[in-house]
């Protein structure tokens, strides 16, 4: 079967950094509500969903006006719900984009499913659509009713199209939003990935010097070093004493399951010496790995005004740390690569003016915490 269709992609703007940072019970409260806007929307307008992936949905529609009212809708609504969000992470953030043209049905597996070039020509245009915006193609455009308006963005050349397509906003963009989609978006915690990275590589390499115990002063070294990096990254001021009391706080709900993790590290150095090391390696990234995680999440709330609760670190900390094995182990070599690298500049904090201080002080502040 192939005719003309109107395609409707939805998505959630970010959606893969919200799901590396938030609870898998925060990820299902933000689907669920977002299911429940478009399934009712999609009744209303005669939409016929025909999948989802993820936070992703696929719909089709055979009437323009039906297509700009639903796309209309769903993000107005979206946006309501927003505002009741104080965490940007919590939000839908949802765009939409709207082609028209050929598609062809394909049964595959006892499943259908839908291809053609305004499918693909769809989810191109979605890459570059922001949060709260519904983007279209020139032949969406040209059949929108009078009493829709449109912006134009600008003649874009997408990779494998030989001609540039030039795309159209149906909601409103200013001048800096338009001068941004030139540029490479990133988020905080994108701008935070990589020196998480870093450091768990550090905390990794640290571990597997075979003296039980020695490495954990030089552990509190890198995570007052992250917590510092971090804070700068959200553009908060928070010095290096204040970083130790972050520290303390954050690691009081772990403190069986961290402190658990360190005796059981030294346990396998003593009764494994000669390579027993090397086996908790991947599990100290994992730890750290969380951890700093967590220390994104912690800014995430303090911007918006919100506090994190004990039993919210604690999900945080067992869905992050299984991440983090997992990535240890797939990236050994690379691991070796980055502390040979960072080392040095991450422990540098060693010699920042009262650091022997402070980190007497977060000694005693965890063991007051016991």
């Amino acid at each position: 079967m192939e005719n003309k269709k109107f395609i409707i992609f939805t998505d959630l703007k970010n959606f893969t950094y919200k799901n590396s940072l938030l609870t898998d019970t925060q990820i299902g409260q933000i689907l669920t509500k977002f299911e429940s806007i478009i399934t009712s929307s999609a009744e209303v307008h005669n939409i016929t969903l025909v999948k989802s992936i993820g936070d992703s949905y696929l719909a089709l529609s055979d009437n323009v006006n039906d297509t700009t009212l639903f796309s209309q809708e769903i993000v107005k609504v979206s946006q309501k719900y927003d505002t009741t969000q104080k965490l940007d992470l919590k939000k839908i953030s949802l765009r939409v984009t709207l082609t028209y043209g050929h598609i062809s049905e394909h049964i595959s597996l006892n499943l259908k499913d839908y291809f053609g070039e305004a499918i693909n020509m769809g989810s191109r245009i979605m890459d570059i659509t922001p949060a709260g915006k519904i983007f279209c193609s020139e032949e969406v455009r040209h059949k929108l009713p009078s009493v829709v308006s449109s912006t134009f963005i600008w003649d874009f050349s997408f990779h494998g199209s030989i001609e540039k397509t030039s795309i159209y906003s149906l909601t409103p963009v200013s001048e800096q939003e338009l001068n941004h989609l030139h540029h490479s978006e990133n988020t905080d915690f994108q701008n935070c990935d990589d020196i998480i990275f870093r450091a768990s590589c550090v905390a990794a390499v640290l571990s597997i010097q075979p003296i039980p115990f020695l490495e954990n002063f030089n552990l509190i070294a890198t995570h007052l070093y992250m917590i510092l990096k971090i804070s700068e990254r959200f553009e908060l001021e928070v010095n290096l004493k204040e970083s130790s009391k972050i520290f303390a706080e954050l690691i009081t709900p772990l403190w069986v399951s961290f402190f658990a993790l360190q005796w059981a590290g030294t346990a396998v150095k003593i009764l494994l010496p000669w390579f027993g090391w090397l086996l908790f390696a991947p599990v100290s990234f994992g730890v750290s790995y969380a951890l700093w995680k967590i220390y994104v999440m912690y800014f995430y709330y303090r911007r918006s005004g919100e506090q994190m609760t004990p039993e919210l670190i604690k999900e945080l900390f067992k869905k992050h740390k299984k991440d983090g094995v997992q990535l240890a182990k797939k990236e050994k070599n690379e691991i070796i690569r980055v502390w040979k690298k960072y080392s040095h500049q991450i422990l540098s904090i060693r010699k920042e003016k009262n650091y022997d201080l402070i980190q007497k002080d977060t000694i005693d502040m965890l063991q007051s915490k016991k």
